[in-house]
């Protein structure tokens, strides 16, 4: 009888463990949650100490969570915000490592994010390569004309008019109305001599924003061009 007392009061100790560590664990997600949750609320107006402070305090907390990938997207994100490229590459690679195969939305916005830190750092393969697997991945994104005008940047600083052009054209094909691929447009086919092509291009972001002083800019220098 007394053994059985033992072997019972064991049990119920071991319970109570488990139950305790559930508990905790049940507790540090309640809070990284809270940290994750008010990090976006700073994300969102642009107070991105406070986005990283908040999104740090959220791993810290759970360093094990299975939705961490989203963490560190959105702190690569407000590292992004910050100029504090290097950190944010180094957190989307890490978001890239544990990201389940089967969020591809997220993975996408990985991609795509990385290329433009790529991009800012003048790191022109990297960048390419980041944006090249977000087509891959999901070639019917709602970004997808972001992705390629920014590629197509890329290419322009490689001096490759030729494939920025084709990703600008892909650009517009999805939006007809998209003004920064016009102006990459016109500014490649300019780098390669054709200016009534730039001309046209130029004329054509200027009539879709026209308080924007660098396509006058661009407008009155080729027209001055073409005049000589």
């Amino acid at each position: 009888m007394l053994k059985n007392a033992y072997i019972k009061a064991f049990i119920l100790f071991m319970a109570a463990i488990v139950l305790l560590f559930f508990a905790c664990a049940n507790s540090n997600k309640k809070y990284a949650d809270e940290y994750y949750e008010q990090g976006l609320v700073f994300y969102k107006s642009m107070e991105y100490d406070r986005s990283i402070d908040d999104f740090t305090k959220a791993l810290e907390i759970n360093p094990k969570d299975k939705e961490n990938h989203k963490v560190y997207y959105m702190r690569g994100r407000s590292y992004l915000e910050n100029r504090q490229y290097n950190q944010a590459v180094n957190d989307f690679t890490k978001a890239l490592e544990i990201c389940p195969e089967t969020d591809k939305a997220t993975k996408f916005s990985i991609f795509e994010s990385r290329g433009n830190t790529y991009h800012a750092l003048n790191e022109n393969d990297a960048a390419i390569k980041d944006f090249s697997d977000a087509i891959e991945l999901n070639p019917k994104h709602k970004n997808m004309k972001y992705v390629y005008n920014n590629r197509g940047w890329v290419w322009q600083n490689k001096e490759a008019y030729q494939k920025a052009l084709k990703d600008y054209y892909a650009a517009l094909a999805i939006d007809p109305a998209f003004a920064p691929s016009y102006y990459g447009r016109a500014l490649s086919w300019y780098k390669l001599g054709n200016l009534p092509r730039a001309l046209e291009d130029a004329k054509e972001v200027l009539r879709l924003e026209p308080e924007i002083k660098k396509y006058d800019d661009l407008v009155f220098e080729l027209r001055s061009k073409m005049k000589k």
